[in-house]
C-alpha cells in the first residue's frame, strides 16, 4: 500500500502549487519529490496503530516521539474535517442495550483506488533510498544505509525541529 507513495512530479505540476517550489526537493534525475496526502494519512494511521502498542513499537518513547504521534493525530483529524464525508448515518436500536447506535451499512461513493495506485506507480521513485541519491544540502545523504525503520519514519529522520521544538 505504501510502495508507490514516493512519487515524482514534473516542473509543470510544481508550478501549479503556489509557494512550494522554493522549499521543494529537486530530484537529481529530474522532477520533484512528492507524495499524495492520502498516503500520508495512511502513514499517520499506521503510526497511531503503533502508538497503541508502545511496549513493542515505542519501548523507550521520547518526548520527541510523543510530539510526532500528536502531530500524526492532528493530521488525521484535519484531513477528516477537510474531506467532510457527508454520507448520512441513520441510527438504529441495539439488541443488547438501550442506547441507539449508528447503522454503518450506508453506501459510500469511494474513489477508484486502483486508478490512484496506477497513477502513483507510473511516477514512483524507485531509487529514493539508494545511498547518495537524495542528499540534504547541509546534512548529507538522506538514507545513508539505504533503508528506513519499522514505523515509517526513516532512520535519522525526525518530524520535530530540534531548534524550534515543534512538529513540522
Amino acid at each position: 500500500m505504501f510502495g508507490d507513495s514516493n512519487i515524482r512530479i514534473t516542473e509543470d505540476e510544481m508550478s501549479h502549487i503556489p509557494g512550494r517550489k522554493e522549499h521543494a526537493i529537486e530530484l537529481p534525475d529530474g522532477g520533484y519529490f512528492a507524495t499524495l496526502n492520502v498516503y500520508h494519512n495512511l502513514h499517520c494511521i499506521k503510526r497511531l496503530h503503533h502508538y497503541m502498542y508502545p511496549d513493542y513499537y515505542f519501548p523507550n518513547i521520547t518526548e520527541e516521539q510523543k510530539r510526532a504521534n500528536e502531530y500524526h493525530n492532528h493530521m488525521i483529524r484535519q484531513s477528516i474535517m477537510c474531506q467532510g464525508d457527508m454520507q448520512l448515518l441513520t441510527m438504529k436500536w441495539r439488541q443488547d442495550g438501550r442506547i441507539p447506535t449508528a447503522n454503518f451499512t450506508s453506501p459510500h461513493q469511494c474513489f477508484n483506488w486502483d486508478r490512484l495506485e496506477e497513477w502513483a506507480t507510473s511516477r514512483r521513485i524507485v531509487n529514493l533510498m539508494e545511498p547518495g541519491y537524495l542528499n540534504h544540502p547541509t546534512l548529507g545523504p538522506a538514507y545513508p544505509d539505504g533503508h528506513g525503520d519499522l514505523i515509517g519514519e526513516f532512520l535519522g529522520h525526525s518530524n520535530v525541529s530540534a531548534s524550534e521544538g515543534q512538529v513540522q
